[in-house]
């Protein structure tokens, strides 16, 4: 049910309406976009299956990769189920899967060079493989931190011409890669700087997630009463 009052139940209520649309006239493509997106929407707010599935009403996730891998003429369509099936399993700290979604939306990126869903795969991305370390292999975890440091590079090109919308994202990531490398003080400093940042410029979605990364590095060492702020 759809709370009155709740923003995220009035997208949740548009992204319906534009899939039913979508459906009426057949427009597959938009049909793939907002079923994905209503998969997003759906997990945080809760009512999915489980947090960070997509799966909703007659969506689901095995069904849809298979389509999808089926039509060349949906590749476009493909790479943005990754990026939201990165961000969903991101958000559920299921870094594993989020990891190998964000493998799969690689081979894709080349359909959406100049789209921005191009910089949210690469944000949650970079989350991803930086998450999967921390469990992962020796072996595994080269592969994981080449694929962050990989996706950070681009952010902070993005970031040297338009700082107002990628300093955050930048710092997230370059904070991630500073916690894989036990550089402890870098790190601190590129948490508060990603908050900071995302703070000033408006983007409290990624304050929040800066935010919650930051209190999960600080539990991680100990500092209960810091990481609970």
């Amino acid at each position: 049910c759809l709370a009155v009052g709740d923003p995220l139940a009035e997208v949740q209520a548009e992204c319906e309406n534009g899939l039913a649309f979508a459906k009426r006239v057949r427009f597959g493509l938009v049909i793939h976009l907002c079923g994905a997106q209503l998969g997003l929407i759906r997990t945080l707010r809760g009512v999915t299956p489980a947090l960070g599935r997509l799966d909703h009403d007659d969506y689901n996730e095995p069904e849809v990769e298979r389509s999808l891998a089926s039509n060349p003429n949906l590749v476009f369509a493909e790479f943005y189920y990754w990026t939201r099936k990165v961000q969903a399993r991101v958000f559920a700290g299921d870094y594993a899967s989020a990891a190998e979604a964000a493998f799969n939306g690689q081979r894709l990126y080349w359909t959406s060079a100049a789209m921005f869903e191009t910089a949210e795969f690469r944000l949650y991305a970079a989350l991803a493989h930086a998450g999967a370390w921390n469990t992962a292999s020796m072996e595994d975890r080269l592969k994981h931190f080449e694929a962050v440091t990989r996706h950070y590079k681009q952010i902070q090109v993005w970031a040297e011409h338009s700082p107002q919308t990628f300093e955050n994202r930048a710092a997230l990531a370059a904070a991630e890669i500073a916690r894989i490398e036990g550089r402890i003080l870098d790190a601190q400093d590129l948490y508060e700087k990603a908050i900071r940042s995302a703070h000033t410029h408006g983007f409290v979605h990624n304050e929040a997630l800066a935010n919650e990364l930051a209190g999960l590095f600080y539990a991680a060492r100990g500092y209960e009463k810091i990481a609970t702020t």
